[in-house]
């Protein structure tokens, strides 16, 4: 039987490093994040971010600004409805073109890795859901590789759906306190239930 699996949770809670464990154990991932660097190169999408958000969030080359678009619309529920209003439909149709790519594949599992599948409504396509979250200080510790202090986290996490309508909606949550290898039995155990 096929499987689409959508992986989500809380703001750098380790999710990437469960994407590459399902990606060892076999399955096919699909990196949102990376689709959405994609989508940002597109010069129809560029234009409509600069239309909307102003040249500040462009750079020097002519590329949106990724980290400057970030400062502009977390914590500003408008502007990030205004963003939306620009990504979401284009993630809709590559996640629904990667679904009816994996359902022609030999492949049996599909995982999105999407962290905004809810804010997104994309998660209809899923055949199961797996919530991952984290103690705060290692999530602290993560987002500071990013640059990024708790105050920043709390403001980018502010702007997804509450964890707790998340977690209800999910069929599986990962308690991501362990080492790498407590994660790789956990996705092991859980894909040979599956």
């Amino acid at each position: 039987m096929k499987n689409v699996v959508g992986l989500v949770g809380n703001v750098c809670c380790g999710k990437s490093t469960i994407s590459k464990i399902f990606l060892e154990m076999g399955a096919y991932v699909y990196n949102a994040d990376a689709a959405v660097h994609a989508i940002y190169k597109d010069p129809a999408v560029i234009a409509k971010v600069k239309k909307a958000f102003g040249k500040e969030v462009i750079d020097s080359n002519g590329a949106v600004d990724r980290k400057a678009l970030g400062k502009l619309v977390f914590g500003w529920t408008s502007r990030m409805t205004k963003l939306k209003r620009i990504i979401f439909p284009i993630t809709k149709e590559k996640i629904e073109k990667q679904c009816s790519d994996f359902m022609l594949s030999k492949d049996e599992m599909l995982l999105l890795d999407a962290p905004t599948l809810f804010e997104a409504k994309h998660q209809n396509v899923c055949t199961r859901l797996i919530f991952v979250t984290a103690p705060l200080v290692r999530r602290a510790a993560w987002a500071a590789t990013r640059g990024w202090d708790v105050s920043e986290l709390t403001r980018r996490e502010a702007m997804l759906n509450p964890e707790i309508e998340k977690r209800a909606l999910c069929d599986t949550v990962i308690e991501n306190s362990g080492s790498e290898d407590d994660l790789r039995k956990i996705v092991k155990r859980w894909m040979e239930a599956l």
